[in-house]
């Protein structure tokens, strides 16, 4: 299960803290309030990066990182699921903190 505390900007899975850079902080948080819904690519580089365009590649690198760090099996996600226009995190694993 994901806590997310967006006032102290602290992500939790299964009870354990979670070290995220900013960007993967953005990244889960912009998934976290749209949860269970697919975000479309532009709308998480947007969201991450700002107005800055990041690297081609940057996204799926990034994503990536969140799988080893929010997932027990990176090759089989349970909570972040890429769809071929973005990418969705299961409603079912979200409980917000505090």
């Amino acid at each position: 299960m994901i806590q997310i505390d967006f006032d102290r900007r602290c992500v939790r899975v299964n009870g354990l803290d979670v070290r995220l850079t900013p960007v993967e902080y953005r990244l889960v948080a912009t998934l976290a309030r749209r949860a269970g819904r697919i975000v479309p690519v532009a709308d998480l580089v947007h969201q991450a990066w700002g107005e800055a365009s990041c690297p081609p590649g940057y996204l799926e690198i990034y994503v990536e990182r969140l799988w080893h760090k929010l997932e027990r099996d990176p090759k089989r996600p349970r909570l972040l699921f890429p769809d071929g226009t973005g990418y969705r995190l299961e409603l079912d694993e979200l409980r917000e903190a505090g």
